[in-house]
């Protein structure tokens, strides 16, 4: 029996080693993905990628989060990560997602009292 899906409108989300997953799967699929919405997930440092095509992203970390840290590379855990600007704005390994996603703007900051 065939599932009634809308494949035009598959999103990709995950925490940590799942946003990394959202991440990556809008990198190999973005023709399949509507948008994806990683939670405290990144790439790891000297890997960032972005997609050929763009796909709308929300990503969204904690300001205490030293785990997956978004705006250094360095985990409290000594793992390295990209932090998120090179991820927007691309870095030697990769153009960015504002390019991909054919940004000219800046990102958006939505602080909340957590």
């Amino acid at each position: 029996r065939a599932a009634a899906m809308d494949t035009a409108r598959e999103y990709a989300t995950g925490c940590s080693n799942g946003g990394m997953m959202a991440y990556q799967s809008a990198v190999d699929m973005p023709e399949r993905l509507a948008a994806i919405a990683p939670v405290c997930g990144s790439f790891h440092a000297g890997f960032a990628m972005a997609p050929k095509i763009g796909v709308p992203l929300m990503d969204i970390h904690g300001t205490s989060d030293t785990t997956v840290p978004a705006n250094v590379s360095l985990s409290g855990d000594g793992y390295y990560y990209t932090p998120t600007e090179e991820i927007f704005f691309g870095n030697k390994y990769s153009p960015g997602w504002a390019q991909a996603n054919q940004c000219s703007g800046g990102g958006r900051v939505y602080p909340t009292s957590y």
